[in-house]
């Protein structure tokens, strides 16, 4: 029996991961608001302020559904996996491919996304790979091609 919504986590890190380093983060930002408690230094509370954003949005979740049954595919972004801060959605005809794309930036690390294509060029980011991890990408692709039945385009 095959379901007919498939779910796809953009994130690579695990959501324990995630959680821990966004502790971590407003932990510190807590640290700099309290050695400022007394006021005067602004500049610090204005940076701590920025990461705590940053704590939060390692706390969202980026999911991409495929839902076969209606031909559609929607994007959503999820604070604690649960809460919908956005939501796209788009029907399955307006995307012609499957693209599975190596990047290298210039420390020689390699990146493998698993995006679609949309009819325009534009893409749409399902996953992400880092490291050697090209089978696991190429299986995600194909994971994804047999659930939309768009054809794979290698890139890189």
């Amino acid at each position: 029996m095959m379901f007919s919504v498939k779910r796809y986590s953009w994130h690579y890190l695990s959501v324990v991961c995630r959680y821990v380093i966004a502790f971590g983060i407003l932990v510190g930002t807590l640290f700099c608001w309290w050695i400022t408690r007394r006021g005067g230094d602004w500049p610090l509370r204005i940076f701590s302020a920025v990461f705590s954003i940053f704590a939060i949005g390692m706390l969202t979740e980026q999911v991409t559904y495929v839902d076969h049954e209606r031909q559609q595919i929607s994007r959503k972004g999820l604070l604690f996996g649960y809460i919908r801060l956005w939501q796209s959605t788009w029907p399955l005809n307006e995307f012609r491919a499957i693209a599975l794309r190596r990047y290298v930036d210039s420390d020689n690390q390699i990146t493998f996304f698993v995006e679609l294509i949309r009819l325009s060029g534009r893409r749409l980011g399902v996953r992400c790979f880092f490291g050697s991890a090209y089978t696991e990408a190429l299986d995600a692709a194909r994971n994804l091609a047999r659930v939309t039945g768009l054809q794979i385009e290698e890139e890189g």
